[in-house]
């Protein structure tokens, strides 16, 4: 959502974003329909809420920044001393 409400992308990303937002949108109502649980039908119905109120307004919806990495070598780091660098 935020990629294809944002001022600096170009426009042929933005143009790109706009109608894979609204295919995601659609994908989540028709999935919710045929969802197992409560729980997941909910989190698909807010998923899609989403958008659409991002669809007619974008800046009444504030995009959480992504999480932090932890603290250390990345996973995957091996530092036994077994050659692999």
């Amino acid at each position: 959502m935020a990629l294809s409400a944002n001022e600096r992308a170009s426009d042929q990303v933005r143009a790109i974003s706009a109608p894979k937002l609204e295919e995601l949108r659609a994908w989540l109502a028709t999935t919710q329909n045929s969802a197992g649980d409560e729980e997941e039908r909910a989190h698909l119905f807010c998923a899609a809420s989403q958008i659409v109120q991002f669809q007619k307004d974008p800046k009444q919806i504030s995009v959480a920044p992504p999480a932090e990495p932890p603290d250390g070598p990345p996973i995957g780091t091996d530092d036994d001393g077994d050659g692999w660098d």
